[in-house]
């Protein structure tokens, strides 16, 4: 039997790529399945695509009354109002940054829309931005003065703000103690000012070295079918120099990983024959979703801690660096250290966290030796390693 992965994956070919599928087959099989529908419309909404699955189920001429159709439309009537209002926030800030002469460029998913068949199609949870560090306070606080943003989160190199609409900004900037080669040190060396504005745009191949992003979310359990999507539309939609691209990414370490995931996305929508390694990588990206799952990221984790008992402890007795984080006062009086471990579980059972605390080290000791195993063999395929500060 289709698995419902392999029918979101088909579905979603169908509409962005123009792929031909059994439309019939996959009507007959869901028509009467309403079990099926409902494990489809959660999957698809896990990897935030569940607005282009109702829009094929409609066209291959599956839709009803039902319940589950109400949440398929719901989704896609989701998906593009957030669009339109990313749109017109996005239209205000570029003349509003532009008018005060900051340079920026824009990241990630608001460069994608114009890849999909429709720019709503390419759902983003909030618009990612590019500035100067000399620019970034600028920046940040004419988005509060000027358009009332709030800010959620602030660090050295991001700063989360939110409109009243519930528009989400980040502004980041480049810091060279920490480079990850999620975006290229000399970004602004390589940029072009486009006419007019101060928005910024890069080459596709420059760009397509954002593909260490994935990277970054493959460490922490938590990348999507979408990213793959992406993947694919830049390196055969876009007029992309792969060579060009894969020489740039060799130069950090990152090739090895761009041609699997490549690989990847080849499978799913070109049909093309898996291997051991894009059967791993296409496992554990079914099971995250955008934003990962308890399963995904424990395995993760518990690859990176070394096993299931030093996983626990990691848990329970959060590293200093981290705790001080959480505990300013630690920065001076590190000694203080086991007194604030105790007080950090006394605020988990208080706050009524301990269940999912529990369930955690339970799923942790579920785990089989199978699954690490495959997480080992990827890391190594991939010529990566699962770093603790990915984790955060």
């Amino acid at each position: 039997m289709v698995r419902i992965d392999e029918i979101m994956i088909s579905l979603i070919a169908r509409e962005v790529l123009g792929k031909k599928v059994d439309d019939v087959g996959i009507k007959k099989m869901l028509s009467k399945n309403n079990k099926a529908l409902e494990t489809l419309y959660k999957l698809s909404k896990m990897h935030d695509l569940s607005h282009i699955v109702c829009l094929a189920l409609k066209n291959i001429g599956l839709w009803g009354k039902d319940e589950i159709f109400s949440k398929f439309q719901r989704q896609q009537n989701l998906a593009v109002l957030r669009y339109e209002q990313q749109k017109y926030e996005l239209s205000d800030v570029e003349n509003m940054f532009s008018d005060k002469a900051v340079l920026f460029l824009l990241l990630k998913g608001m460069c994608m829309k114009d890849l999909y068949p429709e720019p709503w199609m390419r759902t983003s949870s909030d618009i990612d931005i590019l500035v100067q560090k000399k620019d970034m306070q600028k920046a940040s606080d004419l988005l509060c003065k000027t358009r009332e943003y709030t800010v959620r989160v602030s660090t050295d190199d991001m700063v989360a703000l939110v409109s009243k609409t519930g528009v989400c900004i980040e502004l980041h900037c480049l810091d060279e103690r920490k480079p990850d080669f999620e975006v290229p040190l000399n970004i602004w060396e390589k940029a072009e000012k486009s006419e007019g504005t101060y928005r910024c745009y890069v080459s596709d191949e420059l760009f397509y070295c954002h593909t260490a992003h994935m990277v970054k979310n493959i460490r922490s359990g938590s990348c999507g079918v979408r990213t793959f999507l992406d993947m694919y539309l830049l390196t055969y939609r876009n007029e992309l120099d792969y060579e060009k691209a894969m020489e740039l990414l060799d130069k950090n370490g990152y090739s090895k990983a761009a041609q699997a995931f490549l690989k990847v996305s080849r499978v799913w929508f070109d049909n093309e024959e898996e291997d051991k390694l894009s059967q791993i990588i296409s496992k554990c990206v079914i099971l995250s979703g955008v934003s990962g799952n308890s399963y995904s990221m424990t395995r993760v984790r518990q690859k990176i801690k070394g096993g299931k008992s030093k996983y626990i402890l990691s848990r329970i007795f959060l590293p200093y660096y981290k705790m001080k984080k959480r505990f300013p006062v630690l920065e001076k009086h590190k000694w203080l250290l086991p007194f604030y471990h105790f007080k950090r579980l006394f605020i988990i059972i208080s706050n009524g966290r301990i269940k999912a605390s529990v369930d955690e080290i339970k799923m942790n000791a579920s785990m089989t030796n199978e699954s690490i195993e495959e997480l080992e063999y990827m890391f190594k395929e991939l010529n990566l390693t699962p770093r603790e500060s990915i984790m955060g």
